[in-house]
């Protein structure tokens, strides 16, 4: 499919009624090794139910395809991404940043705009609709010292955040964001419009599978093979795993860099583990739901998440969960999982142990998981973000500066 596109020359989009017109600003969006990362899923089912809102999309060229694919009615504004000459994302989104003020007319012919992230590429084009905009802050970094990762990389990041949250402060209509804590840390503002947002999944088993249908001893991570995701750590406790449940398998769902992915596989071979691990690489839709059917525990010991959506996906599945013990999921994933304090290895392979030896405990756990996940609904996203924009929208009418 081919989608209308318009250029930064143009001052009125082609579209054929006067209804609100919505731009969504995707760009950060990166080829994540075939996937498209979390927050870009949100907004994607998010405007799928926004049937009435004339849509702009801008984002970097190597995501149209998958907008053509799933937002077919949109239009497309392609943003300039370095995607092809600049390898460091740091500079990269610098790139995009400055680039973007290209689309700056076409973004003022937006009713309202959405920054589906609270990066610079985001936040400063969003800044030319003004109290027009509204920021999306799923979760904010934590201090360089205390993330994997490139200390340098990690600095550079929290002071290009800390810009962000200036701007947001100073130029957004509204604040989407995952918990009034992280309204907080931003600093938004007594009075202003925040919105706290949910996330949904797609619901596609019976709810009264039993766990005796799965492969008792298999255990899946899916996820990016990328340091802040701790898949390192997992085959750390894998190992620790096996000497209790020798006849246990895991099963690794996901791509990442290249080095890193090849840094996993050998540290199999050093702990001498690798016959029981499965790198299956990336999955398609329909692969990673049949996956997630045949396994009986899901292990993501993910080191920082905004909300969760691929946890939430495995609790649909009716998977009992092990994870460390973070912030985002305090008041979200309140059952249906176990969990280990962040880092403590010995932790979390004692969890996934409980977990494959205790049928009772396991099938208690399922039974949590497809209970919670039942309350995961896309609609309900979509009701929470479309009152945002509406009232924006009758802000800017009135000509209310908040």
């Amino acid at each position: 499919m081919v989608l209308p596109t318009v250029s930064s020359h143009e001052e009125t989009p082609p579209f054929s009624g006067r209804r609100l017109r919505v731009g969504l600003l995707a760009n950060t969006f990166d080829d994540v090794f075939g996937a498209v990362a979390g927050g870009h899923v949100h907004f994607i089912e998010v405007a799928k139910r926004w049937s009435d809102y004339d849509l702009m999309v801008f984002a970097p060229e190597l995501a149209r395809d998958v907008i053509a694919r799933e937002l077919p009615r949109a239009v497309f504004v392609p943003m300039p991404s370095g995607q092809r000459f600049l390898r460091t994302r740091v500079v990269r989104n610098l790139y995009r940043t400055v680039a973007s003020v290209r689309q700056r007319r076409l973004l003022r012919t937006c009713d309202v705009v959405i920054a589906t992230s609270h990066f610079l590429p985001d936040i400063v084009p969003a800044c030319f609709a003004g109290k027009r905009s509204i920021a999306c802050v799923q979760h904010l970094l934590d201090p360089p010292g205390k993330r994997p990762g490139s200390f340098l990389a990690n600095t550079v990041s929290t002071v290009f955040q800390a810009l962000s949250v200036v701007l947001i402060r100073r130029f957004s209509g509204a604040l989407l964001v995952n918990g009034m804590d992280v309204a907080d840390r931003v600093g938004f503002g007594n009075g202003a419009r925040i919105y706290v947002m949910t996330h949904g999944v797609e619901h596609l088993i019976d709810a009264q599978r039993t766990v005796a249908e799965r492969d008792v001893r298999t255990v899946i991570y899916l996820g990016r093979l990328v340091e802040t995701k701790g898949v390192d750590e997992l085959i750390k406790a894998w190992a620790l795993v096996l000497q209790a449940v020798p006849d246990a398998r895991l099963v690794i769902a996901g791509t990442g860099p290249p080095k890193f992915a090849e840094g996993l596989r050998k540290q199999t071979e050093v702990l001498g583990i690798e016959r029981s691990v499965e790198f299956c690489g990336f999955v398609t839709e329909q692969e990673k739901n049949e996956r997630l059917d045949q396994a009986s525990v899901f292990a993501f010991p993910s080191k920082e998440e905004g909300w969760g959506i691929v946890l939430a996906e495995a609790m649909a599945h009716g998977l009992a969960c092990v994870t460390y013990d973070l912030p985002a999921y305090r008041h979200v994933f309140t059952s249906g999982r176990r969990w280990a304090a962040l880092g403590d290895v010995a932790g979390f392979a004692r969890s996934i142990v409980e977990l494959l030896t205790s049928d009772g405990l396991r099938s208690e756990l399922s039974a949590e998981a497809l209970d919670l996940s039942a309350g995961f609904s896309w609609e309900r996203a979509a009701a929470i973000e479309r009152r945002a924009v509406e009232d924006v929208a009758a802000d800017a009418a009135r000509g209310v500066l908040r």
